[in-house]
């Protein structure tokens, strides 16, 4: 009988020591763009608004803008990228955290995530849960399921913006 209590007492702190101290991480953002979606953005000059439309081409599996321009939108199991033919590729890492790099065509460190947890508005809706990083002398912010939504110059003036999201007909 001591032998069989003293095996009990061996499972019982095994199975919670095993059990008891276990953690469930949360899974990384996912920051691509839903395919379902038309997205339509804002480029701010000074003096000139000028703005296109992105549509998702299933055949070529990449996004295609009004003015013949293209996203970038890639995700990783450990890196997103976002970028546009117009020069900006930026490459943030899926499980951020404050402090964490943020490189340009996945090389040079040229900024880094200042918030994770951000809640942001532009005339296509406030977002939640956004992260916003200092990129050169610009914050750029990232929603997820969206992607880049924001861009403000040295200033915290917008001079890139998600101004719609509709539904694919």
């Amino acid at each position: 009988m001591k032998i069989f209590g003293r095996i009990l007492l061996v499972l019982i702190f095994f199975s919670s020591t095993c059990f008891v101290s276990t953690s469930v991480q949360a899974a990384p953002k996912s920051f691509t763009l839903d395919s379902s979606k038309i997205y339509h953005y804002a480029t701010y000059g000074k003096k000139k608004t000028s703005k296109t439309t992105y549509r998702y081409h299933t055949l070529y599996r990449y996004w295609k803008g009004t003015k013949q321009q293209e996203l970038w939108d890639l995700q990783t199991t450990e890196k997103y990228y976002w970028g546009s033919d117009l020069g900006v590729l930026y490459v943030i890492q899926r499980d951020v955290k404050k402090g964490s790099p943020v490189s340009a065509y996945n090389t040079e460190v040229v900024g880094e995530v200042l918030q994770t947890s951000a809640t942001v508005k532009t005339s296509a809706g406030t977002f939640k849960n956004c992260t916003v990083a200092k990129v050169r002398s610009e914050t750029v912010t990232f929603a997820p399921h969206h992607g880049l939504i924001q861009i403000r110059n040295a200033q915290q003036r917008v001079t890139y913006a998600l101004i719609k999201v509709e539904k694919r007909k």
